[in-house]
């Protein structure tokens, strides 16, 4: 026994030396080629033994010699200790300047290969070798570059193509990493990365919970191109190529809380939005249902230099706004001509729009009651408060060319 473990000693005291490592190199590089049927190269490999895996210029092509993943450096914080029952765990892998290539085809991908290689078997006949079963703790990924394209999806170049998408500059820690056959969760700080469409996340920490129809985002703190989202984020679907259809298709479930919200980020995920622009400052509200069929229960929204919302808001319609029916149950708004001169053109793709003069000489107007109806063509009920008095209203109110009223 004492002679085995002064030779393993040895061996692992040779690993510090160049050309061991060298040797090992090139061992590890044929013996991962052979087993994965795939053409694999490693620049240099130094293994702490027990412990740290360090690669360097990793690369790797399927059978036919086209790239699907490169590393510049690849560093693994290891435990062993299960090896010999064909386990591999890996507290911390850490992932620089990566390249991916993820292409999925009707029946199969581009990297099947490695999935079934690496899956767990359920059952395992006598005799048959157990495969390498791995699990991995912490993911660390520094300025990545990852392409996954889809060949049994339609293409389109109008904002974010989720059948093919390209994400550069990609870095995020994962940490508690739990994963199974149906769900991967963990805990996400400090993502970042910017989409070939122009879109770009600037931050993001959250609890995520993602399933093949679901992604789900607790404790949230998220910086896009223009815009800010907190609290939690819900996206249900039944299949993520709906989100090539993401106004129609994709349910919407947030607690938002200290928003701000540009339409123009809302455009790269629902191209025809680009004739809605808004800008909105979202203090509190409950948001339920897709874009096409939206619900925000106790709402407080600021909007333009003067508009305040509170109350309950069901849209729907979108993006085309000329046919989109708004139902505002409002417990307050409050808002002055001037702002609404500014608002009306932005929502609903004008050049201008102007109200009379004497609507101007209302001042600050609150109403309490309800709006319905199109944006230009609405009922109203309830009581106006303005610098030169109050009223109480039932009345439609149509502003398509000229402000037309009807009612008392």
């Amino acid at each position: 026994m004492l002679s085995i473990l002064a030779l393993l000693s040895i061996l692992l005291f040779s690993l510090q030396f160049s050309s061991v490592q060298t040797f090992v190199t090139k061992r590890v590089a044929k013996y991962l080629s052979k087993e994965l049927n795939a053409k694999v190269e490693i620049g240099s490999i130094y293994f702490k033994p027990f412990s740290e895996l360090n690669i360097y210029d990793f690369k790797l092509a399927d059978s036919n010699g086209t790239p699907i993943l490169s590393a510049k450096k690849l560093n693994a914080d290891l435990v062993l200790t299960d090896y010999f029952q064909n386990k591999i765990v890996i507290e911390k892998l850490n992932i620089e300047k990566a390249y991916v290539d993820f292409q999925v085809y009707k029946d199969s991908s581009n990297i099947k290969f490695l999935i079934d290689y690496f899956t767990p078997k359920k059952k395992k006949k006598t005799g048959e070798k157990k495969q390498m079963e791995l699990k991995l703790y912490t993911l660390n990924l520094v300025d990545n570059h990852i392409k996954i394209l889809n060949h049994t999806q339609k293409h389109h170049s109008r904002g974010v193509d989720f059948s093919d998408i390209e994400l550069t500059h990609f870095s995020a820690n994962l940490s508690n990493i739990q994963q199974d056959s149906s769900t991967l969760k963990t805990k996400i700080k400090k993502l970042t990365f910017q989409e070939k469409s122009g879109f770009i996340l600037r931050n993001m920490n959250a609890d995520a919970i993602i399933t093949g129809q679901s992604m789900e985002f607790n404790q949230l703190r998220l910086q896009t191109n223009n815009s800010t989202l907190g609290n939690n984020l819900k996206f249900s679907y039944d299949k993520f190529a709906d989100f090539g259809d993401f106004v129609k298709k994709v349910e919407v479930t947030s607690d938002m809380e200290k928003v701000f919200v540009d339409s123009k980020d809302i455009e790269y995920f629902a191209p025809d939005m680009k004739s809605v622009r808004f800008k909105a400052h979202v203090n509190q509200g409950r948001v339920t249902g897709t874009v096409a069929n939206m619900r925000v229960r106790n709402a407080d929204i600021k909007t333009g230099d003067a508009t305040r919302l509170i109350g309950d808001i069901t849209i729907k319609g979108l993006p085309d706004i000329n046919k989109t029916i708004f139902d505002f149950q409002a417990e307050q708004l409050i808002t002055t001509a001037k702002d609404v001169e500014k608002l009306v053109p932005e929502l609903s793709n004008k050049n201008s729009f102007t109200l009379p003069e004497q609507l101007h000489n209302l001042g600050t107007i609150s109403f309490t009651g309800s709006f319905q109806g199109l944006y230009n063509l609405f009922d109203v009920k309830g009581d106006f408060k303005t610098d030169l008095g109050n009223i109480h209203t039932e009345s439609k109110i149509d502003i398509q060319k000229n402000i037309l009223y009807a009612g008392h």
